[in-house]
């Protein structure tokens, strides 16, 4: 951790262009401080994991039988922005929300890997996945609206 406030410092020292200087750090707090290799490796292999997992039982099942009931996530998106399944590809959206929630699940899993104490990773865990999932469906939403697929041709 000394090592890169030192670099930072001696590169904050240097004359010259300031746009090197600041790709420069930018590059090394990248590489070595923010997003570490191990953090990296860990929300890449997460996202696969719960995508996998999302597609066999919501996507797969949706395939097999029609007659099934629908998610809550497509519950959500219809009662509250009012979409009509008719006007839109119902096998995309169920991909749309296995790649969302594998999105939401996986920054959560990083985020909460890089703290020490149990009780602070339940806290942030549960406070961040409430919010990434309210915010995220609503942008998916906002883009089904957006691109006509509502009730009674409302936008």
């Amino acid at each position: 951790m000394e090592n890169k406030g030192y670099l930072i410092c001696e590169v904050g020292n240097l004359r010259g262009n300031d746009k090197v200087k600041t790709k420069f750090i930018l590059f090394y707090l990248f590489l070595g401080g923010v997003f570490m290799l191990e953090e990296l490796i860990l929300f890449i292999l997460t996202f696969l994991l719960i995508f996998v997992i999302y597609e066999l039982f919501l996507v797969r099942k949706a395939k097999k039988d029609k007659r099934r009931k629908k998610p809550v996530e497509v519950n959500y998106l219809i009662g509250k922005y009012n979409l009509n399944l008719d006007k839109l590809n119902y096998k995309r959206l169920l991909n749309v929300i296995s790649a969302v929630s594998a999105l939401d699940i996986s920054i959560v899993v990083t985020v909460v890997s890089l703290l020490e104490s149990f009780y602070l990773q339940l806290l942030i865990g549960f406070v961040l996945i409430m919010l990434l999932i309210i915010v995220s469906y609503d942008i998916v939403g906002r883009i089904y609206k957006k691109k006509g697929c509502c009730k009674n041709g409302k936008n």
